[in-house]
């Protein structure tokens, strides 16, 4: 099975990066704010019917056999939410997950694609859509509360810290100060709507920072018995009711397929990232702030899933960076405007001189 999602996730990027007529740039750019919204519904969804599951698909159509599987049938009728009831506390923890099977893959998720949903309002040049995917973002800040997942926020503040550094260091100020502004009244937004306390009350009921610590420590010990292929798939722990080889698209990666596979899947993200470093306006470079959050967010969370997307976002960056004429990667408007005027500049004064 994962051999058939790594081989599906790789013609979904050749697809993409081949079919520049047919997938054309603004055909791409909503899909990434379509694939957004559908999960920001499966959190609502999640929220307001956190018992349901999702059990009329494709799943109807599996044997028996394949059916009385308790992996297999998890995977065609996901939960909408991951009930958590830790001993102790007074009320369990309704954490959305549609269409995901655990709450940690809606929120890394939610976490990569932000970055991409501003990059598309970006690109955005009337007022009415650049509106609409602001609204699209506040939107998600009910189903975040609830999820009160700390690696979509650690993931969002990579993204944010990342582009506003990039724009730093071009110079850009005004865009920085901008990000900068913005972060904090983000920040303060969702302290007073009560992201972090749900954090730390849920933290303090599951202390999970330890057990995650032991379960990497024993994923490294026993990766170092079989460093260059791994072990095929996830093992049960020697500690641990939580199986090794999980908790984490690094960890996994390591544990099943060695440091070698390991190594060869981050070399693949780092090259997308060299490969479209010069990101010459706004938009590219948020979508490029996705790639950053979804390398960081694989230390903790798995990336099976997710793998499309981010497939889609690395095809249409690198597509758009090697294409011979592209409207996209070329510096916006305002920034070819100065860059004219300054040779523009330039040359009268070289004429001036010549003259004189």
């Amino acid at each position: 099975m994962r051999f058939t999602l790594f081989a599906s996730y790789a013609v979904v990027l050749l697809y993409v990066i081949n079919a520049r007529k047919l997938l054309n740039t603004k055909w791409l750019l909503r899909c990434i704010g379509f694939t957004y919204a559908w999960i920001v519904l499966g959190g609502y969804i999640g929220m307001f019917f956190p018992e349901g599951s999702l059990k009329y698909t494709v799943g109807l159509l599996l044997p028996g056999s394949l059916a009385s599987n308790e992996y297999i049938f998890q995977l065609f009728t996901p939960p909408f939410a991951e009930i958590q009831e830790p001993w102790g506390v007074d009320e369990p923890f309704y954490r959305p997950s549609a269409p995901f099977l655990y709450a940690n893959g809606w929120g890394a998720a939610i976490g990569i694609l932000i970055p991409a949903v501003i990059g598309v309002a970006a690109a955005q040049r009337n007022l009415r859509s650049k509106v609409l995917l602001v609204l699209a973002l506040a939107a998600a800040v009910p189903p975040m509360v609830q999820s009160t997942n700390r690696g979509l926020l650690l993931g969002v503040v990579v993204a944010v810290v990342y582009v506003a550094i990039r724009f730093f260091l071009r110079g850009q100020l005004l865009l920085f100060l901008g990000i900068v502004l913005t972060g904090a009244v983000a920040s303060a937004t969702l302290v007073s709507v009560g992201v972090l306390e749900g954090i730390v009350e849920r933290q303090d009921a599951v202390d999970t920072t330890e057990g995650r610590g032991n379960l990497y420590l024993e994923t490294w010990q026993r990766t170092l018995e079989s460093p260059l292929f791994g072990f095929g798939a996830p093992q049960p722990s020697y500690t641990s009711e939580i199986f090794v080889g999980t908790q984490g698209m690094l960890w996994s990666l390591m544990f099943c397929y060695g440091l070698v596979g390991c190594g060869f899947f981050f070399y693949f993200l780092s090259g997308i990232l060299i490969r479209t470093w010069a990101a010459p306006n706004a938009s590219a470079l948020w979508l490029q702030a996705s790639i950053v959050t979804a390398t960081f967010v694989g230390i903790f969370y798995g990336l099976d899933r997710h793998l499309p997307i981010i497939m889609l976002l690395a095809g249409f960056l690198l597509r758009e960076r090697y294409a011979q004429q592209s409207n996209y990667w070329k510096p916006a408007p305002r920034h070819r405007y100065l860059l004219n005027t300054a040779v523009l500049e330039t040359q009268k004064a070289k004429h001036l001189r010549s003259e004189q």
